[in-house]
């Protein structure tokens, strides 16, 4: 049978092993010679849970031998996404834990924005103080002379505040961006292609 095949098949035996283990009742209780609640006798009791416990043990084992062959199909199985090769395996695997590549990149651009706006308001601020220290200084006329260029100069080297960023943020969070997007856009398709045309042997 295909994948496809397979995934829709361990869904119906889910539910119906769901279905059977719920609806159940497995162990009762008769009083005197009475047959149990919900049954004529308690042979009929017994023989009816045991039919149900065989096929929930049936059920189950047909499961677990289409998950086994899909697991080991998904293991050998590659498929190209946006210009990688992944086993099947490998891209489900990538697509289930993608939250936390997306976590990084809202992590670098949270980072990066409040840091900008920190450095900007800072600079601001010694700006302020520079124009004060000038006045008092030089006076108002020689605020813009050489003189004012040298104090400048000085007082900045000494009160700027400058952006620490050694992975260049903005530079990796657009790679990983563009990566974790170019790989969101062609999974799906490429999933459910390959699910269609692999075919498993199941004993």
């Amino acid at each position: 049978m295909t994948i496809t095949k397979a995934l829709s098949e361990l869904k119906l035996l889910e539910k119906r092993a769901n279905k059977l283990i719920d609806e159940t009742t497995f162990v009762t209780f008769t009083v005197g010679g009475e047959p149990p609640r919900d049954a004529r006798s308690a042979a009929e009791f017994n023989d009816r849970v045991r039919a149900r416990r065989q096929s929930v043990t049936d059920l189950l084992r047909r499961r677990s031998a289409i998950k086994a062959a899909v697991v080991a199909s998904n293991a050998r199985t590659t498929v190209d996404i946006a210009g990688q090769t992944y086993t099947v395996a490998a891209a489900i695997e990538r697509k289930a834990s993608v939250a936390f590549e997306q976590r990084l990149i809202a992590r670098l651009r949270s980072d990066l924005a409040r840091v900008q706006r920190e450095v900007e308001l800072h600079n601001e601020r010694a700006g302020e103080r520079l124009d004060q220290q000038a006045q008092a200084l030089l006076g108002k006329e020689g605020s813009r002379g050489a003189e004012y260029e040298a104090l400048h100069r000085s007082f900045m080297d000494r009160n700027a505040a400058r952006l620490l960023d050694p992975l260049d943020a903005q530079a990796d969070m657009d790679r990983l961006s563009d990566q974790v997007e170019a790989f969101l856009a062609e999974v799906d398709q490429a999933l459910s292609v390959s699910n269609a045309l692999t075919v498993i042997d199941v004993p």
